[in-house]
């Protein structure tokens, strides 16, 4: 749980590879990397909500993980 830490992207895995859930709610982050989540293999569940995101290509692609993710599991995104 890394809410409200003022972190500004996403965390690497690297030290947690069992690591599944990540909460990173009321942080700063404006357009995260997803490089970063290559990191998180095992990687299930992304909170990022409330967070001041900035509207970017990246952003969308960002975005765009839940949608498959959801269709993965058989929920409408």
């Amino acid at each position: 749980n890394l809410n409200a830490n003022r972190l500004q992207d996403l965390p690497e895995c690297d030290g947690f590879p069992k690591l599944n859930k990540l909460l990173l709610k009321s942080n700063s982050l404006h357009a995260p990397s997803l490089k970063r989540l290559e990191s998180c293999p095992n990687l299930h569940l992304l909170d990022a909500s409330h967070n001041p995101f900035t509207c970017t290509c990246s952003l969308r692609n960002f975005i765009s993980l839940g949608f498959k993710s959801d269709n993965k599991r058989g929920h409408a995104g």
